[in-house]
């Protein structure tokens, strides 16, 4: 489910479809949610992919609907309003030509996060940046303002010692190619002071295209795999997937607010490109940092996946940190969900990690093993206790309540619910969308077993030969599929 709590569901899959809708941010999300009138019945929406919020975008559509003249002259403005100054390539000569000035007389206005050659005086009543260094051009993370607003596209960046983390272990696993999604700070730090290791970034931030040459980036969004600069952008992006492959990984942060069905739907089409790009079959390593709690979620869509323990410092959050750096007593709830074998990561003793010889990798210090369990328990930075009535190990702050038959937290009202599966029927082991009490709307089309079937078709190439990758072709073939499946009644089992 999307938006656990919400009755929000993503359809990650109609992103293929040809007739998607757009807005300012690319191709719009398909969601579904119930019917507030009728609970057994779901209604289908397009909105947009980046932007959880309608005063952020405003683009919202019924599925079934048609868009009447005057709101699609209207989409086309606000579409064409929205479109930059400047191309990439005309930012970046920008950045040619500031670097030609002496350092004082290199600023950019904070304000507008924009790069100032000889127009300081339009931005006057702006706030404007110290005078700026080489090095400073080459870390714009640094000293550009954080993006904020919403929680989906929240900018948080990683502290020093994250990144200086995040690099060891590209190093110690030999990595020669590294594909930045959302992560500009592992791709400052890669360019400037690991060039043996090349980075491309794939980045939301407009801004950061100044700093950044075509061959280098592209401003992308993770929720739809849209490249904004259209066919040049993914020329550029699969140029760098192509070349000198020896061992690939993808770094990959995503705002926290993100849904987890359209990040995992878009890795497997990143995975999919540089399996096409790879000359010989190989494991493509995958860093994805996310808060602990979403762990089920995650190891759903990828169940080789596992969590390492590692808490990811970020510079710019009030929880977000050790407890050292001022952040939350139990430490950042940022950890790193990855395909690379846990017993390959070795974590810095000197920031408390321990080795488990039992589990055969390294744990935090507080993460003690539980015989019973067999396993290090504690996901939160707490030490959790083994329950033997619940028979798992749960965190300190809960107890055993008979009436309940399950561990609670104390003053609880027993009988309540802990767990929300069928928002129709209550079933627990099942979603709303294959709920065989669920009635459909007359403008719902999709069908949940062609949905089943398009993502065991999304994953086939990540399974299959190189011929049959080469033969095919995906992209038409499902959207074919999701148009076939227009006005299929979903089966009830």
């Amino acid at each position: 489910m999307a938006r656990r709590g919400t009755g929000v569901e993503v359809l990650p899959e109609y992103l293929l479809d040809a007739e998607t809708p757009t807005c300012p941010h690319g191709p719009m999300m398909l969601f579904e949610r119930l019917n507030t009138k009728d609970p057994t019945t779901v209604e289908t929406f397009y909105a947009c992919s980046a932007n959880r919020e309608r005063n952020d975008c405003p683009f919202y559509l019924k599925k079934g609907d048609k868009i009447s003249a005057a709101k699609t002259e209207a989409w086309k403005q606000i579409i064409a309003d929205s479109q930059p100054k400047y191309s990439h390539a005309e930012l970046y000569s920008r950045l040619v030509k500031l670097q030609e000035n002496p350092g004082n007389k290199r600023q950019c206005c904070l304000t507008c996060g924009e790069l100032l050659i000889g127009e300081a005086c339009d931005h006057k009543d702006h706030r404007l940046s110290h005078q700026l260094s080489d090095q400073d051009l080459r870390s714009p993370t640094k000293f550009l303002t954080p993006l904020s607003g919403n929680s989906t596209n929240a900018q948080y960046l990683f502290s020093d010692k994250s990144v200086d983390f995040t690099v060891s272990l590209l190093e110690d696993l030999k990595v020669t190619k590294v594909l930045c999604v959302g992560a500009p700070r592992i791709h400052e730090e890669l360019c400037q002071s690991f060039p043996h290791i090349g980075s491309f970034l794939l980045d939301l931030d407009p801004r950061l295209q100044q700093f950044h040459s075509l061959e280098a980036l592209c401003r992308y969004n993770m929720f739809n795999h849209h490249f904004f600069d259209g066919k040049t952008a993914q020329d550029n992006y699969k140029s760098f997937l192509s070349k000198d492959i020896s061992r690939i990984m993808i770094v990959m942060d995503p705002p926290f607010g993100g849904l987890i069905d359209s990040l995992a739907f878009n890795l497997r089409r990143i995975l999919k490109d540089i399996r096409s790009s790879l000359q010989v079959e190989q494991d493509v390593y995958v860093l994805w940092f996310f808060p602990y709690f979403m762990e089920q979620r995650i190891i759903e869509k990828f169940p080789d996946f596992t969590m390492l323990d590692y808490k990811v410092d970020y510079d710019n959050h009030a929880d977000f940190k050790s407890r050292d750096s001022g952040g939350s007593k139990h430490g950042s709830p940022v950890r790193i969900f990855t395909n690379v074998p846990p017993e390959r990561v070795v974590l810095p003793e000197s920031e408390g990690y321990k080795f488990c010889a039992k589990c055969k990798r390294f744990v935090s210090r507080e993460n003690q093993h539980c015989p019973e369990c067999d396993a290090c328990t504690s996901k939160d930075g707490r030490t959790y206790f083994h329950c033997f009535k619940c028979k798992r190990c749960v965190k300190p702050s809960k107890q055993h309540c008979d009436s309940c038959n399950l561990c609670q937290l104390p003053g609880h009202k027993c009988g309540q619910p802990v767990a929300q599966g069928c928002f129709i029927c209550g079933d627990l082991q099942h979603k709303k969308s294959r709920c065989p009490k669920r009635k459909r709307l007359s403008n719902e089309s999709e069908s949940v077993c062609v949905g089943n079937l398009l993502e065991c078709l999304i994953n086939m190439p990540l399974i299959l030969g190189a011929t049959i990758r080469e033969t095919w072709d995906y992209g038409n073939f499902l959207c074919k599929i999701a148009s076939w499946s227009s006005g299929i009644q979903a089966s009830p089992s």
